[in-house]
């Protein structure tokens, strides 16, 4: 059974391996990035690493309320089903 994956922070780091694992298994990724460019990088290379197509980018910037809001009506509208969530977090403190 094909699962559909979405993991947040996925361009690189746990989020970035965690995508590449879940594509060769043969389910459907949805990679979530902040950054455009960078995102369809990995997304390139985890559909050549994984030999997949079914690899998705959506950009949001999981800082912003709306940036949330919006990226989550977007997977409602396009996905009828998301089986795995996995919010894979980055934080800086400067203290």
């Amino acid at each position: 059974m094909q699962l559909t994956c979405l993991i947040t922070g996925a361009n690189s780091g746990i989020g970035k391996e965690t995508s590449l694992a879940l594509a060769k298994l043969g389910h459907h990724v949805i990679l979530v990035c902040r950054d455009k460019n960078k995102g369809c990088a990995v997304q390139a290379e985890i559909k050549k690493t994984a030999n997949s197509t079914a690899v998705d980018l959506l950009i949001a910037d999981l800082s912003s309320l709306s940036e949330v809001k919006r990226l989550a009506d977007t997977v409602i509208k396009q996905y009828p089903y998301l089986h795995v969530l996995i919010n894979n977090a980055g934080v800086v403190l400067t203290e």
